[in-house]
């Protein structure tokens, strides 16, 4: 009788342990989606600004990811995340250039990267398709100031 309660008592508390290491591993692969999703968030943010910026200042280009690695040649110059190079093409108005990614990372990172590089290129085509969308700055007109402009321009002709 003692030993069918040595073997209850291992069993439930391996049991119960394997009910917290689970209950870990949720919390964990949780905690990883939601961190991914802000850096994502937040990398797609990043994108729209310098979109905005370079919008601003003239400089009108998209960008294309292109992965990297590291060889044995240390010779020449060493790229990093987010090192922008010609790509020596262009999308109509647009040239290209390609925004280096080191594929030495994990999956997740080249996720956020690529974020922020739709987001770019998304913003930049909007400054073209819809130009009164925007002041000279490269801001958002608010939508009710839009409405105004709007309505005086179709009174006037």
């Amino acid at each position: 009788m003692a030993k069918f309660r040595t073997s209850t008592i291992i069993i439930v508390s391996q049991f119960v342990l394997l009910l917290i290491c689970l209950v870990f591993l949720g919390l964990f692969l949780v905690r990883n989606y939601c961190l991914k999703s802000e850096a994502k968030q937040f990398a797609a943010t990043a994108g729209f600004e310098e979109a905005t910026r370079n919008f601003s200042n003239g400089r009108i280009w998209l960008y294309e990811i292109k992965q990297f690695s590291f060889g044995g040649d240390d010779s020449g110059i060493v790229p990093t995340d987010g090192t922008s190079e010609s790509a020596g093409k262009t999308d109509g108005k647009f040239k290209i250039y390609y925004y280096l990614v080191s594929n030495d990372f994990e999956k997740g990172h080249l996720e956020i990267q690529q974020a922020y590089v739709n987001a770019y290129n998304q913003h930049m085509h909007q400054f073209f398709d819809h130009p009164d969308w925007f002041d000279k700055n490269g801001h958002r007109i608010p939508l009710s100031q839009l409405k105004r402009q709007t309505n005086a321009v179709s009174a006037s002709n």
